[in-house]
């Protein structure tokens, strides 16, 4: 609870009425002390309505999975903030940060606030000037980009397993672009 106070309200104290609100919100984190943090960026400066949403959106879901708490802070993000995101789990996971810039900056993408807003939602930690993420979230890129095709990984845009490079190499079965 005071994990999520903290993210939330980046304060030691909540501010009042969100009482009922906090206890769901712990109850979905489901004890990882990763989802809170998340779940607390997400909803940071956002009125009791916003929180609500949120937390039915989790609800939606019989038994929600850690995975469906981290993955709100991504949803909420934009096109460019997206591809970013996946590009850090997939390729630029504990690289320097300036080096990562240069790179997504040949690509056309605008990098540094894309990076400070994937920072504010607690989806990356800058430490010592490099770019790290945690396994989890990592986790949750690798899912998203396999649900882009989950039986054919020529069709995805991002590869990292040797067998579906290997699958996509023998069959021929790489889509027009690649990352």
């Amino acid at each position: 609870v005071k994990l999520l106070i903290l993210k939330a309200f980046r304060k030691d104290k909540q501010i009042g009425g969100y009482g009922n609100l906090l206890d769901c919100a712990v109850e979905y984190c489901k004890g990882v002390p990763l989802a809170p943090k998340v779940l607390g960026s997400f909803l940071h400066d956002r009125k009791e309505i916003y929180w609500e949403s949120a937390l039915k959106r989790l609800e939606q879901s019989p038994l929600p999975k850690v995975e469906e708490v981290l993955k709100i802070s991504y949803d909420a993000l934009g096109w460019e903030d997206k591809e970013i995101f996946l590009d850090i789990a997939f390729f630029f996971k504990q690289k320097y940060i300036n080096d990562v810039t240069k790179i997504l900056e040949s690509f056309g993408f605008q990098p540094t606030i894309a990076i400070e807003l994937l920072v504010e939602k607690s989806l990356i930690i800058i430490s010592h000037g490099r770019l790290f993420m945690h396994y989890l979230i990592q986790e949750i890129g690798r899912n998203i980009v396999r649900q882009e095709s989950p039986k054919e990984p020529g069709q995805r845009s991002r590869l990292w397993l040797y067998e579906d490079i290997k699958h996509v190499l023998m069959n021929d079965t790489v889509r027009d672009f690649i990352e």
